[in-house]
Order: C-alpha cells, then structure tokens, then sequence
C-alpha cells in the first residue's frame, strides 16, 4: 500500500469511527459546542494530548486506548470542530 493508498483508508477509517461514536453518544458534541464555543474542542484535545503522553510513557490497561486510537480520536475531534466553526457561521 502506498502513501496515497494508506491516507484513503485511514480516512474511511476515521468515518467508521465517526458514525459508531455519533450512533453511541448522539449529537453531544453540536450540544456542547452550541453551549461553551470553542473551549470544548479545546478541552476535549487537549485531553487526547494528555492521553497520548501517558501513553508514550506506559503502557495502556485499557485495550481499546492505543496511541493510535487516541490519534484517531484527535483528528476526528478536529474534524468536527471545523464542521462546528462552518455550521455555525465562523
């Protein structure tokens, strides 16, 4: 698989993570967003910072809190936050 081939399936990657979370927890990230504004993408990325950290450091007991899924987590926070900025008229 080449570079190109590898950032395409990546992100269908990043949109099957998308649509099971947005299945699992709703619209709670428009809500929040509508709430506090760009502070809450703040909050949440930098939890995903902090998590990566640890996660350099040690290892996770947590099967499903890789490095990677936490870089999948933060990108697709960052997607959303841009699609929040536009819906919104930023």
């Amino acid at each position: 698989m080449n570079r190109a081939e590898m950032f395409k399936y990546l992100t269908e990657e990043l949109y099957k993570v998308y649509e099971a979370k947005n299945a699992d927890y709703g619209s709670s990230v428009t809500d929040t967003y509508n709430r506090f504004g760009d502070i809450s993408f703040l909050v949440r990325i930098t939890d995903k910072y902090n998590r990566i950290c640890t996660l350099m450091e040690k290892e996770a007991k947590v099967k499903d809190e890789t490095i990677d899924d936490t870089i999948q987590d933060l990108i697709n926070y960052l997607i959303l936050w841009q699609i929040e900025r536009k819906f919104s008229g930023k």
